[in-house]
């Protein structure tokens, strides 16, 4: 079984603020059904592949506890450092 997960560990501050400041600002999202996370909750992107986005907002019903298959929004702060993968 091939698992590829892209993972990043560690940030800077900014970075985490940055992220931070995206979750407070949908948390209000909450009271219409929907739920934010960041990030680490992966999102299955196709069978053994997922991603592990900063910030994950998704209005589905769960169906598996450690993954998202439908998020409405995925959001990936950019630094110098990730933009050159790109």
């Amino acid at each position: 079984m091939n698992m590829a997960n892209f993972t990043m560990v560690g940030s800077t501050r900014t970075h985490n603020r940055i992220t931070l400041n995206i979750v407070t600002s949908l948390i209000g999202l909450r009271q219409k059904g929907c739920e934010v996370y960041s990030s680490d909750v992966r999102v299955r992107v196709k069978d053994y592949v997922f991603y592990y986005p900063d910030v994950l907002l998704s209005c589905e019903d769960f169906q598996n506890p450690y993954y998202s298959l439908e998020p409405c929004v995925i959001i990936e702060v950019m630094s110098e450092s990730t933009a050159k993968g790109i």
